[in-house]
């Protein structure tokens, strides 16, 4: 991840995208990575009070999304990606009632964090859907 401090973002921060992933090539062969800027500079265009969780949300909503998608898409575009673009965070990303709706996590019984789904092929019978947690 490499997360920007307040005031450093580039344009279409808060407009047209919160963060991105990608990856770039090194002396030690590719690198993927999250370009996370300073969230709560975009306010709730990106998450900030996102279904009443807080003003920090889109920290760890967005960061997460993000972390999820430089795991399983380490290389735009060769990882998991539907045939029309989605990754498994994109397909779960802004809901806000029902399954895979964003919620608090509970981590280590006494931190809690407003987390997104993330899409699982598994779930619903191999029928796929967004989940927290699985199985």
């Amino acid at each position: 991840m490499v997360a920007t401090a307040s005031g450093y973002s580039s344009s279409g921060f808060g407009r047209q995208y919160c963060a991105w992933h990608s990856s770039t090539s090194s002396s030690y062969g590719n690198v993927a990575y999250a370009n996370l800027p300073y969230i709560t500079d975009a306010g709730s265009s990106c998450g900030a009070t996102f279904n009443s969780l807080g003003p920090d949300a889109g920290i760890t909503l967005v960061g997460g999304h993000e972390l999820a998608e430089t795991v399983t898409d380490q290389f735009p575009s060769t990882g998991w990606l539907e045939a029309n673009g989605p990754e498994n965070g994109d397909k779960c990303a802004w809901i806000s009632s029902g399954q895979g709706a964003f919620a608090d996590v509970t981590f280590s019984g006494r931190h809690t964090y407003p987390v997104q789904s993330l899409w699982s092929n598994a779930f619903n019978s191999d029928a796929g859907g967004c989940v927290l947690s699985y199985p």
